[in-house]
């Protein structure tokens, strides 16, 4: 099990490093990750840079925007939420009438205890 873990982490080590390198190479040739066709890692480089709630409230408002949005990309980015994190199913509200004769006893009691 521990040679299997140190491999995993040997893994990842190298997979971040890899990524960063690459980074670093564009940088060098004046090219912006964003520029990249590689989707996955610009968000990726997005996502660790701003944090994932930033990102996400970013996209929203620009596919939300009435002058430069999109309706359809909105729909879409609602719908892959969804598909992802499916609402959860709440249990029904429990409602509480109020009992007269229980406030009655109740105020009682608290005479009760004052004398």
């Amino acid at each position: 099990e521990m040679a299997e873990y140190m491999m995993n982490c040997n893994r990842m080590t190298n997979k971040n490093l890899i990524e960063e390198n690459f980074e670093l190479k564009l940088r060098l040739e004046g090219k912006d990750i964003g520029d990249l066709d590689n989707y996955d890692v610009a968000v990726q480089k997005l996502a660790n840079k701003k944090g994932a709630g930033t990102l996400f409230t970013a996209l929203h408002k620009g596919l939300a925007d009435s002058r430069r949005g999109s309706a359809d990309g909105l729909e879409a980015l609602e719908a892959a939420v969804l598909s992802i994190y499916p609402p959860k199913v709440l249990p029904p509200t429990v409602t509480i009438e109020k009992d007269e004769s229980a406030l009655k006893e109740l105020e009682e009691l608290r005479k009760q205890l004052k004398e």
